[in-house]
């Protein structure tokens, strides 16, 4: 079985790559590291990293050319680019690697802050240590299986006001229960089910799971509002929204509590068809959110054009909101912009208390993220959302004590 903290360090400076390599080894991975590029194939194949951090300026191979390598063999690891290049270079060689299917955990310049690299080995140990998967060797034929005989789960992940705490719905996340490897993580078989064309059975069945065990749970007497992921690909189906309205209705889940989220670069593959089956499912209740903003290629021409009622900022850019002035300014335009369009505005990546309340001080509505709960079962999900219930009662009641009674409730 792959190791899952293993990372290639890959840097035509073998000082860099000595410097890497001991941060990288005192938080608890194996590394391996790279200063000739033209190497970099058989390094790969051989010690099957589970993230990397590449260098951009190479002489003989430069960082662009082993991203192109990496999305030919459709790698699984995580990649944190490295470089002295100009920062908007930077970014928009993150955005081209996105757009070639690869997994960017983030960019660093150079001269590197330690501590910002850091940050990203620490959130990746943290994912594949949580995730207990690596990439496994899974195939279309084990998916479907897994589909048929109840393998995939579905976690739940709190959604939290972020002026007061409360508890505003849970957004559904797939698990493939394996028999062998046990659980994995989403990012190593959601790809798989879109190529083979599984997406539409398999989010079927998540949407009549959630609205199973949701209308099941009540948090304050109501509904936990649940929001879903919907594959770009399934907009080409001009029946998606009957077939939605069918498995709410079948399982007593009210219409005006599910919302659907597409991910931005997504929804524009066939604009018109999109606007057809998006605008039909707002006129049976269902909510629609754009997800990642920021990170696609046609952010404002689909809040235009498409019925979006909610905005989910990119985790990358929530996590490096206390650190970096680009994401400074994306997060606090996203919420601007989202506010004046009268959308509610969702941070996704919270994990600190500063940054919560850097949120809520530029006015953002929601929040969700490991700060308040890593993704559970159901179960769970009930018994946190009553400790929640009763511990807000129980905050209520203390400001309530705090307060100075009306001048006739003092009289008596």
């Amino acid at each position: 079985m792959t190791a899952i903290n293993r990372i290639l360090i890959i840097d035509d400076n073998p000082e860099i790559c000595r410097l890497l390599r001991r941060v990288a080894e005192g938080m608890g991975y194996e590394a391996y590291i790279l200063d000739i590029p033209l190497d970099f194939e058989p390094a790969y194949r051989g010690f099957e990293p589970s993230l990397i951090a590449l260098d951009l300026q190479m002489p003989q191979m430069d960082g662009i050319e082993i991203l192109r390598y990496l999305s030919k063999v459709k790698s699984k690891a995580a990649i944190v680019l490295m470089s002295g290049v100009q920062t908007r270079v930077l970014q928009t060689a993150e955005r081209l690697a996105t757009s070639l299917g690869l997994n960017i955990a983030g960019a660093v310049s150079k001269p590197i802050d330690l501590e910002e690299f850091e940050r990203y080995l620490q959130r990746h140990y943290f994912v594949a240590a949580t995730s207990g998967a690596s990439v496994r060797n899974v195939t279309e034929t084990d998916l479907a299986r897994a589909i048929s005989n109840g393998e995939i789960l579905v976690h739940y992940q709190p959604i939290v006001s972020v002026q007061d705490g409360r508890v505003c719905g849970v957004e559904a996340l797939a698990r493939w229960d394996h028999p062998v490897y046990g659980l994995i993580g989403p990012s190593e078989f959601i790809p798989l089910a879109e190529d083979s064309g599984l997406i539409t059975t398999l989010t079927y069945r998540l949407v009549a799971q959630a609205a199973t065990e949701m209308a099941a749970i009540r948090s304050g007497n109501q509904l936990v509002p649940v929001a879903i992921n919907l594959s770009a690909r399934m907009l080409d189906d001009l029946e998606l929204p009957e077939r939605v309205e069918a498995i709410l209705s079948a399982n007593a889940f009210s219409h005006d509590r599910l919302t659907l989220e597409i991910t931005e670069s997504g929804a524009m593959d066939d604009p018109s068809q999109s606007m057809d089956v998006l605008v039909r499912l707002c006129l049976k209740d269902v909510k629609l959110s754009i997800d990642d903003f920021g990170s696609g290629h046609s952010s404002l021409i689909q809040l235009y054009r498409l019925p979006y009622s909610e905005i989910k900022i990119n985790h990358s850019f929530v996590q490096d909101v206390l650190y970096k002035d680009e994401a400074a300014v994306i997060v606090r335009s996203i919420v601007n912009l989202g506010k004046n369009l009268g959308l509610r505005v969702v941070a996704e990546g919270v994990e600190n208390e500063e940054t919560l309340q850097h949120l809520a001080d530029l006015g953002c509505d929601v929040a969700q993220g490991f700060l308040f709960c890593e993704p559970v079962s159901a179960d769970d999900l009930a018994a946190w959302l009553d400790q929640c219930e009763r511990g807000y009662v129980e905050k209520l009641l203390t400001q309530l004590e705090d307060l100075d009674p009306p001048t006739e409730l003092r009289a008596c």
